[in-house]
């Protein structure tokens, strides 16, 4: 089934900020794992905490309206990236831009393409995915980063990310 936020939360596409947040809080302490010893519990709260992070976030909620249960496959982390960039092979140039790519285990070992919101706005990216690729690759997407006039585009550089590793 696919991950809905607003179903999750109960709200309507239409929902203000103040409904989202009033949702999520009466959700959460129904679910909390502190509160709610049953073992089913637990994981429908971590899905509540994902839900509001992407409808409480105006830019997520955005994303999410346009490219739905894709946009939270690409979570960009430029700042994270800079840091990175000095001690690991990728982005050498400011047109270059390292994003993360959050994959379930099931993707990361069949592999296979899919399609990307592009971090930078506006196209949607084809990515092949390696069969059994594991957290911390980077995949290289040439010509898909930052453009300048008069300048060759930067490249997007995505690094993997396995969700429960």
């Amino acid at each position: 089934m696919p991950f809905d936020p607003y179903q999750l939360l109960e709200v309507d596409r239409e929902a203000s900020v103040e409904e989202i947040r009033r949702s999520y809080r009466a959700l959460a302490r129904r679910y909390h794992p502190d509160v709610n010893k049953d073992p089913g519990a637990e994981p429908i709260f971590k899905e509540l905490s994902l839900a509001y992070s992407v409808l409480s976030d105006a830019k997520k909620r955005e994303l999410f309206d346009r490219h739905g249960e894709a946009s939270l496959t690409l979570e960009f982390q430029e700042s994270q990236a800079r840091q990175r960039a000095a001690t690991q092979p990728g982005p050498s140039s400011p047109l270059d831009v390292l994003a993360e790519l959050m994959l379930d285990s099931t993707r990361a070992s069949a592999g296979g393409t899919i399609q990307l919101p592009s971090p930078l706005g506006g196209a949607v990216l084809m990515v092949k995915i390696p069969p059994g690729v594991e957290s911390g690759t980077r995949i290289r997407l040439p010509g898909k980063g930052r453009t300048a006039p008069g300048k060759r585009p930067g490249d997007l550089y995505l690094e993997v990310r396995i969700r429960g590793r």
